[in-house]
């Protein structure tokens, strides 16, 4: 059958009864090809009457005959082409809804009713959590065989899922999604972890456990922990302790995977810390990890070596005789030579060099970042200095400066500045200020800003 023919008790209003008129074809709204013959519609489906479908015809009361009469009310007709018109089952699954296995499957075997639709079953079949699969159907396509392409995992529950979506070759549906579930044995190992730091290079170097030390460990820094399997995340934060308490940390984890934290960590060069991951973590089973694990951290990384001021050296007359000064030194005296300083307020020229501790790994200090580090203030208009310039200068030309062995951390850097000093005959404070803008060329700053008195 090419046409539907609708007969009215009247000549028709031809347009408003196209208007009016809706074909339902498995769903969908069908076009094609009116035609008015007096009291009569004809429409011609642009794809015909087609086998397998379920068809509804409406017209609606804004049909109208040629004298502007409306239908009396909604006109409805339902048919169906389907050879086939009981809903599509899944008759059996195996393995079965609910079974716990007692060995590893390769397969999945699911019967239906009737044979479906190859396309149609790739679309609404899912395994939850995923494995990789692939879909073999028998002769007839009434039984499909899902073989699983990897392993599945001990003590998880598959979920396996076809949607209603589900098409046979007559058209027809599943009444409602069909969900079956299986699980392979038993978990009742306690999860295990993993545990590791990033190290100077980026790369990431294993923990040891106590009584083992770690040392090389930057003092900010992030410490990655990986389980075995996934775990509750519920009061994890609980689990996880580092102190003494002037270690700062925060951690966060993999919702999705829910098998990995990161810890965020910042503490102080040289300082050590333990790390405490304690017992009771559960897998998603209830399983636990039964007894605590301690790991001692030592921030004894040399690439992160924090700048220090150590001393500075000023010139205190003509013959370059230098006065140390230092935190060792505050409220000493400073004698300038008053045959050089004159007490007549004119300026002259004197060097200072600063010395600081760097990293090793460092290629010394950021000059810009230290010219700008030195300033004076000095009280009861005792001298005036200024400073005019700045240069790195080579350790190796001062050495003669320090002490015979003395203990040197990482390695020495230092600024030379040229000062003009202007002396009076007054008494008086000088503090020399340090700033806590100086960095080394790796970017580390210096730990803190100094400020040193001295009499004169």
């Amino acid at each position: 059958m090419e046409k539907i023919v609708v007969n009215f008790t009247s000549n028709i209003e031809g347009e408003k009864v196209k208007e009016s008129f809706t074909l339902i074809e498995g769903g969908k709204v069908s076009t094609g090809i009116f035609s008015v013959n007096g009291s009569s519609l004809i429409f011609y489906p642009v794809c015909g009457i087609q086998n397998n479908y379920d068809y509804e015809l409406t017209i609606s009361t804004q049909a109208e005959d040629i004298n502007g009469k409306s239908l009396k009310e909604k006109f409805s007709y339902k048919f169906t082409t389907k050879k086939n018109k009981g809903k599509l089952e899944v008759i059996s699954i195996n393995p079965s809804n609910e079974t716990i296995l007692e060995n590893e499957i390769e397969e999945i075997e699911i019967k239906f009713s009737k044979p479906v639709i190859k396309k149609s079953f790739h679309s609404v079949f899912f395994i939850e959590p995923p494995v990789e699969n692939a879909i073999l159907f028998n002769e007839d396509l009434t039984q499909v065989k899902v073989r699983l392409l990897e392993p599945i995992s001990k003590g998880i529950q598959y979920n396996i899922k076809i949607t209603a979506d589900l098409e046979d070759i007559y058209k027809n549906h599943m009444a409602k999604d069909f969900i079956s579930k299986f699980q392979y044995g038993m978990d009742t190992v306690p999860p295990a972890f993993e545990i590791s730091f990033i190290d100077e290079n980026g790369m990431e170097k294993e923990l040891q456990e106590m009584p083992l030390e770690n040392h090389f460990v930057p003092n900010e820094g992030s410490i990655k922990l990986r389980f075995n399997e996934k775990i509750s995340m519920d009061y994890l934060g609980s689990y996880i302790e580092m102190y003494p308490s002037s270690i700062k940390y925060s951690y966060e984890t993999d919702k999705k995977n829910g098998n990995f934290v990161d810890i965020k960590f910042s503490g102080k060069f040289k300082d050590t810390c333990i790390l405490k991951i304690k017992k009771g973590i559960e897998d998603i089973f209830g399983n636990e990890i039964e007894s605590d694990k301690k790991f001692q951290l030592y921030f004894d990384c040399e690439k992160f070596r924090p700048v220090k001021f150590y001393k500075a050296y000023i010139q205190v007359d003509d013959k370059e005789n230098y006065r140390e000064l230092s935190t060792e030194t505050q409220y000493t005296h400073i004698n300038l030579d008053p045959v050089y300083f004159a007490n007549d307020r004119a300026p002259k020229e004197t060097s200072m060099f600063l010395l600081f501790n760097v990293s090793e790994k460092s290629e010394g200090l950021d000059f810009f970042s230290a010219v700008d580090a030195l300033s004076f203030n000095t009280t009861n208009s005792c001298c005036r200095i200024i400073i005019r310039k700045a240069e790195i200068f080579p350790v190796s030309r001062l050495l003669y400066l320090l002490k015979e062995n003395e203990p040197i951390e990482g390695k020495l850097c230092s600024i030379k500045f040229t000062l003009n000093i202007s002396n009076t005959n007054r008494e008086g404070l000088i503090e020399m200020n340090i700033f806590d803008s100086v960095r080394d060329s790796l970017g580390n700053k210096i730990d803190g800003s100094y400020c040193l008195a001295f009499n004169k």
